[in-house]
């Protein structure tokens, strides 16, 4: 394991328990209804997401620890206009930086 993914996996394995603690306190601890209850909810969903993309991260450093070959070196090394999920290649960013 190199220093990049032990350091995001502490990172995650931190975040994430703050994470889970702040919700049971909330959901223990606050008795509300209504509007309030809805702005919880949406604000416990963005935590969840937060976490979710914090161990997306993590496993996206052990794949590039692993050596696997990502999805946006090949399209590079292809020749492909696209990179990942669509995004332009580095030649297409400096086309629009020109005109």
């Amino acid at each position: 394991m190199n220093r990049q993914l032990i350091e995001r996996l502490a990172t995650s394995v931190v975040f994430t328990a703050v994470q889970v603690g702040a919700m049971a306190v909330i959901l223990v601890r606050l008795h509300v209804s209504g509007v309030l209850a809805a702005a919880t909810a949406f604000v416990m969903a963005g935590a969840l997401m937060a976490v979710h993309d914090a161990w997306g991260d993590v496993r996206a450093a052990r794949r590039g620890a692993r050596g696997a070959v990502g999805s946006t070196e090949s399209a590079e090394s292809s020749g492909s206009a696209e990179g990942l999920a669509g995004m332009p290649s580095a030649a297409q960013e400096q086309d629009l930086v020109k005109s």
